[in-house]
C-alpha cells in the first residue's frame, strides 16, 4: 500500500475536510484579536503535519489489518493515536514558532494583560492545542475507517453476487449438459429400433436429430430461448418420436400466438415432453394423445402437459431426474417465483409449469 495515496477521491475528501477546519480557525483566531499572526502561521505549519499524521495512520491501519477489528478495541487505538499525534503536532508547531514568535508568547506585558504566568501559558498551549488536535484526528479517523468498513462491505457484497452469479452459470451449464447425453440417448435408441424397418424413416429420423443437435448446442449456452425456438425444437422431436410410434402418439398444440416471444429455459419444454412420451406413451400399446398448453394465468405463463398412463403406473408419484433437473433449474433461473406442479390421476399424468412472462428485446412486454 503506497503512503501517498493515488485515489483523486481520497485527496479530494481531505482537502475538503482540512480545508474547512483551517478557515475554521483562521475566522476563530480573528475574531480573538490576540496573537492573530502567530496563530495564523500556526494553521498554516498544522496543515502539512496533520495530513502527515493522517497518512501514517492510514498506513498502520492497513498493515496491521485494522478493518477487520471490531470497534470496540479500534476506538481505544484511535483516540491513543490521536492523544499521541495530536501531543505530537503541538509541540511541533511550537518549536517552530518559537524562533519568530518566542518574544511575543513570552512577553511579559502581554501575559500580564492577558492575567496568565509563563508557566500556564505552555502549558495552556500544549493542552488545548493537544486536546483540539485529539479531536480532529479522532475525527478524521473515524470517517476513515467508517468509509473503508463501508466499502468492504459493498466490495464483500459484490464478490459475493458475482461468486453467486458464476456459480448459478456453472450449475446452469452442468444441469444444461445433463438433458443432452440424456436426449440424445433416448433419440439414438429410436432410430435404431426403425433403421431395419424402415430405412427411409430412419434416414428422416437422423435429419431432424442433427437440427435438434444444433439447437440443443446453440440453446443451452444460452439462460433463456424465446417459446417459439423451444416449440420448433419440440416439432423436430414429436417428428422422431412419431416416425417410431406411427399412430399411437397424437400430438396437440394449443399456445396463442402473442405468447410465442416469451422467454423459456431451453430444452425445459422438450424434457416434459420426453418424459411424457417415455413413461406414458411408449408404455401404451393403443397410444393416446400428448396434449401441451400454453396460456397466460394471472399475469404468468402456464405450461400444461398432459399425457395418458398405464394403469399399473396411476398411482405414482416420483417426480423421476428429469423433472427433478426441471426444479432446480427453475430454483436457479427464477428463485420463488417459478413453479412446477405434478398432478397424477388414475388414467393421466399432468405437469403444470408456471414462469414469470418475459419477453425478448424485440417484442412488447406485458
Amino acid at each position: 500500500m503506497a503512503f501517498f495515496p493515488k485515489q483523486k477521491r481520497f485527496w479530494l475528501y481531505h482537502a475538503a475536510g482540512v480545508g474547512v477546519v483551517f478557515l475554521f480557525q483562521l475566522v476563530a483566531f480573528l475574531m480573538r484579536g490576540d496573537f492573530v499572526e502567530m496563530n495564523v502561521t500556526a494553521a498554516f505549519i498544522w496543515l502539512p503535519l496533520f495530513t502527515l499524521a493522517v497518512l501514517v495512520f492510514r498506513t498502520l491501519y492497513a498493515r496491521y489489518n485494522g478493518a477487520n477489528m471490531g470497534m470496540g478495541k479500534l476506538i481505544p487505538i484511535a483516540l491513543i493515536y490521536g492523544l499521541v499525534s495530536g501531543l505530537t503536532i503541538t509541540t511541533l508547531i511550537f518549536l517552530a514558532l518559537l524562533p519568530f514568535f518566542g518574544d511575543e508568547m513570552f512577553n511579559p506585558e502581554t501575559l500580564a494583560n492577558i492575567g496568565i504566568s509563563e508557566t500556564e501559558m505552555l502549558v495552556s498551549f500544549f493542552v488545548g492545542n493537544t486536546f483540539i488536535q485529539m479531536l480532529y484526528m479522532s475525527g478524521w479517523t473515524f470517517i476513515y475507517t467508517s468509509t473503508v468498513a463501508s466499502r468492504r462491505a459493498k466490495q464483500s457484497e459484490l464478490d459475493n453476487l458475482r461468486l453467486q452469479n458464476n456459480l448459478r452459470e456453472s450449475q446452469l451449464s452442468n444441469l444444461a449438459n445433463q438433458l443432452n447425453p440424456h436426449f440424445l440417448f433416448n433419440s439414438l435408441n429410436n432410430i435404431r429400433f426403425v433403421i431395419h424397418e424402415n430405412p427411409n424413416h430412419a434416414d428422416a429420423m437422423v435429419t431432424a436429430l442433427s437440427e435438434i443437435l444444433r439447437y440443443s448446442l446453440a440453446s443451452t449456452s444460452k439462460p433463456k430461448v424465446t417459446l417459439e425456438e423451444e416449440l420448433g425444437f419440440i416439432e423436430r422431436y414429436i417428428s422422431i418420436v412419431k416416425l417410431q410410434l406411427e399412430d399411437r402418439l397424437r400430438f396437440n398444440l394449443r399456445v396463442s400466438s402473442q405468447l410465442k416471444h416469451c422467454l423459456v429455459p431451453p430444452m425445459i419444454l422438450q424434457l416434459l415432453i420426453e418424459n411424457a412420451v417415455k413413461h406414458g406413451m411408449e408404455n401404451l400399446p393403443s397410444g393416446g394423445d400428448l396434449d401441451v398448453t400454453v396460456a397466460e394465468l394471472s399475469g404468468m405463463l402456464s405450461i400444461v402437459v398432459t399425457n395418458p398412463i398405464p394403469v399399473s403406473k396411476a398411482n405414482t408419484d416420483g417426480t423421476g431426474t428429469g423433472l427433478k433437473n426441471i426444479q432446480h433449474r427453475l430454483q436457479l433461473l427464477y428463485g420463488s417465483n417459478a413453479s412446477i406442479k405434478l398432478e397424477p390421476s388414475a388414467t393421466h399424468f399432468t405437469v403444470h409449469l408456471i414462469l414469470p412472462i418475459e419477453k425478448n428485446d424485440e417484442s412488447t412486454h406485458y
